[in-house]
């Protein structure tokens, strides 16, 4: 999933997280230059964090914020790679093969 540069300061984060702010919305908060600057350096960085995100300037900002995480969960394209699962399928199972082989040696003899 798609994880934007978090740009707030770790204390403010705490302060959102503290005040109930979601994490979705902080990651919106701390994404964005400005809107992370004016949080981080402001006395009251929680009445600033609801201040920003009332605003209606930030309702475009959100639209792209929300279409990049939805992508990142969710693409409208994918690449098709059958042949390359296959592979890691069969690597899969050869991993699995040698540590069976592994276990197997380890596995005590009796001594008759």
């Amino acid at each position: 999933m798609w994880k934007p540069a978090q740009l707030l300061n770790e204390d403010v984060v705490l302060s959102l997280r503290q005040n109930g702010m979601g994490e979705l919305e902080i990651e919106f908060l701390g994404w964005l230059n400005g809107n992370a600057s004016a949080v981080n350096n402001s006395k009251n960085p929680v009445k600033a964090a609801h201040t920003l995100l009332a605003k209606p300037s930030n309702e475009k900002m959100f639209e792209v914020f929300a279409a990049k995480k939805k992508e990142s969960v969710r693409p409208k394209q994918r690449e098709e790679h059958d042949a390359t699962s296959q592979k890691f399928r069969k690597l899969e199972k050869w991993i699995e093969q040698v540590n069976e082989d592994v276990e197997a040696a380890r596995e005590p003899q009796w001594e008759q």
